[in-house]
């Protein structure tokens, strides 16, 4: 690694790293575990339908 990059620096490393992970969970918790719902519960008839 070159001495002028910002990858030298910890403090750096460890905030990509934490960026990486909260971005990663942030897609998950709105992509991911909704289709997970939906496809586990699957559709079903409503109990208060018409």
């Amino acid at each position: 690694m070159r001495q002028d990059t910002l990858w030298v620096h910890r403090e750096f490393r460890q905030l990509w790293a934490g960026q990486t992970v909260s971005q990663f969970g942030t897609y998950v918790g709105q992509t991911v575990l909704p289709l997970l719902a939906a496809t586990s519960l699957g559709p079903r008839p409503s109990r208060w339908g018409s």
